[in-house]
């Protein structure tokens, strides 16, 4: 079977990260023939394919890009595939989307190829059934058409065509031979209940990760490495605004002092906010920088005591599932689908979403009672090994693809 995957990118960004492990996954079962095709290619996989071939192709898209992007109307009017990576397209058994909403594909075209050959779409987020938005927050405009969309009333936005890309991909996927998949219980409830998607076959499979890479650390070796306190509760959090980087001086001054006083954070970032490193203490927080390879990423959760993801939006984030593939409990909001990850005082705490004083006690719960925390640090493995592992997603993909 060859199978031809679509994705923005090999390995940056989440989602180019989850497709590209399942591509991986993939290229090692027998009698599986799997391509990727991306705008952005990051690795030197031979089996990845870039969908312009030169850096000339790269530089007039993303020229046309911009020139779309002011006028909204990317994602239609974008140009087409180089010659190789069409011929690769078209040659497919089936077409597995990941993550299209780059400014390198049309979705019209992809989905027009879908009423000839058999098409699965895994989403990322909620961008497949909305006008313009990934994450619509609390707007259900989605439901009923777009229009006036309230992420493009700022000035200089681009102009508002949400309900005519609402209409447009409604039409596309009408009579595509199209099954969507969603990696998260939330996101594949609302691709039910939207008007493009709800009449389509809507699966469930979650992201898998490498529980090979990611597993438990040499805790003490590790920290030792970066001189943090011997005695330290290790925290681990990333600099990233959409992930809830803002909270953090919030939540973290939310903790009783005595407590906060013993904190270590690693922020996975260039550098640390003047407030985080005002509430904590410069010998207190750590900036990593780029984390270039998988395996520098595992010894960071390896090193941590919990790791924090007060996300404001997230389908189902990688960092939770490499988080618990490495024992380490973590600490989020119950928001999208974070939950399906973290379950509540059995992998990490959940807490009430926006409550940054319940994220807090979060923390000082899990931090003071230390047999809770054993069993969970045990159980957090054990749920990685069983449910999140790339195979389990692989054989469940394998099936999809014999179902169709």
């Amino acid at each position: 079977m060859r199978v031809v995957q679509v994705n923005t990118a090999d390995r940056k960004g989440g989602a180019a990260i989850a497709a590209y492990r399942i591509h991986c996954g993939l290229r090692d079962i027998s009698g599986i023939d799997s391509r990727l095709l991306v705008g952005i290619k990051v690795t030197r996989d031979a089996s990845v394919h870039s969908c312009y071939g030169t850096a000339a192709g790269y530089r007039l898209s993303r020229l046309n890009h911009r020139l779309l992007d002011r006028f909204c109307l990317g994602g239609v009017f974008q140009l087409p595939p180089a010659p190789d990576a069409n011929r690769l397209l078209h040659s497919a058994d089936l077409i597995h989307l990941h993550n299209i909403h780059g400014g390198f594909f049309s979705y019209c075209s992809l989905l027009q190829m879908a009423r000839t050959i058999p098409m699965i779409w895994t989403l990322h987020d909620m961008w497949s059934f909305t006008g313009y938005c990934a994450y619509s927050n609390d707007c259900k405009r989605w439901l009923t058409g777009c229009g006036s969309c309230p992420q493009l009333t700022a000035p200089g936005a681009p102009t508002d065509r949400s309900a005519w890309h609402w209409e447009r991909k409604k039409n596309a996927c009408r009579d595509a031979r199209l099954t969507i998949v969603a990696p998260s219980r939330w996101l594949a409830d609302l691709a039910k209940e939207s008007p493009i998607h709800g009449h389509l076959d809507v699966h469930c499979i979650p992201n898998g990760v490498e529980t090979d890479i990611f597993c438990p650390q040499d805790r003490t070796a590790l920290r030792r490495s970066l001189n943090i306190p011997e005695r330290a509760y290790v925290l681990l959090a990333q600099g990233d605004a959409r992930k809830g980087s803002g909270r953090l001086t919030r939540i973290l001054g939310a903790l009783p002092e005595e407590l906060r006083r013993s904190v270590f954070l690693i922020l996975v970032a260039e550098t640390v906010p003047p407030e985080l490193l005002q509430l904590l203490g410069a010998e207190r927080v750590q900036a990593t920088g780029y984390v270039a390879t998988q395996e520098r990423m595992a010894q960071l959760y390896g090193m941590a005591d919990l790791f924090l993801l007060p996300t404001e939006a997230d389908n189902l984030p990688n960092t939770l599932l490499e988080s618990i593939s490495c024992g380490t409990p973590a600490v989020t909001f119950d928001v999208g689908g974070c939950p399906d990850v973290i379950r509540h005082m059995e992998t990490g705490y959940v807490a009430r979403f926006g409550d940054n004083g319940n994220f807090a006690e979060g923390i000082g719960f899990l931090l003071n009672h230390c047999s809770t925390y054993n069993k969970m640090r045990e159980r957090c493995r054990t749920v990685a090994m069983s449910e999140f592992d790339v195979s389990v997603a692989v054989q469940h993909y394998l099936k999809l693809y014999d179902s169709m």
